[in-house]
Parts: C-alpha cells; structure tokens; sequence
C-alpha cells in the first residue's frame, strides 16, 4: 500500500511545471488515476473547449502481477489435477482496463455556474479484464493405481477469466487559475471509487 502511494505522488509531481493561467472552461489535462488497491496505476486525458457543452475522456488503468522465476504456467485445471496432493499458495488476479466517455460541462447548461471553482462530470463506457490464477506448489505428483505423475514444483493455472463492461460516472473539480485538477469516479466493474490528480496542460 506504501508503495501504491508513493509511485502515485511521485509520478504526479513528475508532471508539474511552471505555465500559463488555466481556465475552468477550456482545458486540456493529463493525470494520474487510482484507487488503491485492485488496480492502482492508470493515466487520464481530459479535453473540453470553451465553446462546446460537451468534451472528451479516456482511462487506462492496470495492476501489476509479479509471478516469479520459479513458477510455471500449467494452463487451465485438468482433471487429473484432482489427484494431485499440491499445497494452495494463493490467487491473484491480473486487471486492464480501458474507458472512454464524454466530459460534460454543465456551465454551458446554466448550472453551476461559480467563478472560483468548478465541477465537470463524466460519463464513460469501458471495457476491464480480470485474468485470476491459482499458485500451487507440488512436491508430491499423482501416485495412483491408474495415474503417475511427476512433482509440478511451483506452479500456476488460470482459475476463470472474468470479463465485461465497465460504466463510469465521476467529477472533475479545479479551482480557476490552477492547474490542479481533482478526479473522483465510480466504476460498476468492478464496484470501485478512484481518485484521480491532473494537470492542465492549456
């Protein structure tokens, strides 16, 4: 969890520069998006024009899954497998996911419209995919009347590939004349909150 913070502070300062004043009303911005825990490291654009009710965005967000040297990939369960005395080690799960949307700046509908701070809302369709596996480690192989088999060691198989639609909802919140930029957003697939920090490039 330390880790997680520390790469998403890192990697927002990275971006920071010096630049002009940015508007509330036309920008286009570039940030960092996280929620933490199932998929940490992600990056969003943002772009809206002044003169249009309605702007664009996109995510791509990711985990990491470190599977080690010392396992192997044995594909899916068989049914042999069943014989197989093996020690369960854990499962984890390796996530992508992308969503695009329409950014939609409700100054142009005659709400919300404050001098100082601004909200924008978003609205996206995406796509995750959720690839779970199972590690295992067999010192003992199958030894039975009808089947031999040598130890696995340390392995891996895919337990199920959960794949689907993700929708998203969020608001982006500034302040006029700074380029920081805050996200907020829920996704429904899978059911999590997202912080996101940006900066205005224009």
């Amino acid at each position: 969890m330390f880790k997680k913070i520390v790469f998403f502070i890192a990697a927002f300062l990275s971006i920071q520069a010096e630049g002009q004043i940015s508007r509330n009303d036309h920008y286009t911005a570039f940030g960092i998006i996280s929620d933490f825990q199932d998929i940490p490291y992600g990056i969003s654009i943002y772009s809206v024009s002044r003169a249009n009710k309605y702007g664009f965005f996109t995510e791509l967000r990711l985990n990491r899954l470190k599977f080690g040297s010392e396992y192997t990939f044995q594909g899916y369960h068989l049914p042999s497998d069943e014989y197989r005395e093996s020690e369960f080690i854990s499962n984890k799960s390796l996530i992508k996911m992308i969503t695009i949307g329409t950014l939609i700046n409700p100054q142009k509908f005659g709400v919300l419209e404050w001098d100082i701070i601004d909200f924008d809302f978003v609205l996206g369709i995406g796509y995750m995919q959720n690839f779970k596996y199972n590690f295992y480690h067999d010192t003992n192989g199958i030894n039975t009347d009808e089947l031999q088999s040598d130890p696995l060691g340390k392995y891996y198989v895919i337990d199920y590939n959960q794949h689907g639609v993700n929708m998203k909802v969020g608001a982006n919140i500034s302040i006029e004349n700074y380029r920081l930029m805050f996200h907020i957003g829920y996704d429904t697939h899978p059911k999590k909150l997202a912080l996101g920090f940006n900066w205005k490039m224009k």
